[in-house]
């Protein structure tokens, strides 16, 4: 399975966009830094890269967030382990919502999204 991994907005800078992966290593959470093939981003300034989540051992957190004209940052949120997607959300008017998979993962998230400092205001988990 391979993962977009980028950081772009566009030229006039009211649109942006983010995708990053974090990877679980014992009680922390660590941003992957795998070396992947150079892609095309969403947007026209920055840059984006694909990487194959085979090649990283455990779990997975991948987030991809986007920004739009009125500042409102809409995204989604995949927990990855062994190329198994194990809980699909969904960030919205700061909320995240699951969409499907085991709710278990959800306090994984959770922590993902303190770490990042991304404000959340209610977690519909299941």
């Amino acid at each position: 399975m391979e993962l977009l991994l980028e950081n772009s907005k566009s030229k006039s800078g009211k649109h942006a966009a983010r995708a990053l992966a974090l990877e679980v290593r014992q009680d922390s959470l660590v941003e992957v830094n795998a070396q992947g093939k150079k892609a095309k981003p969403t947007y026209s300034v920055g840059e984006a890269m694909t990487i194959d989540v085979s090649k990283v051992r455990g779990t997975v957190v991948y987030m991809r967030f986007v920004r739009n004209l009125k500042k409102k940052v809409e995204g989604e949120v995949v927990v990855i382990r062994e190329n198994n997607v194990l809980l699909k959300m969904k960030y919205r008017k700061l909320k995240l919502k699951r969409v499907e998979g085991d709710s278990s993962y959800v306090e994984l998230v959770k922590r993902a999204m303190e770490q990042l400092k991304v404000p959340v205001k209610k977690v519909n988990g299941g």
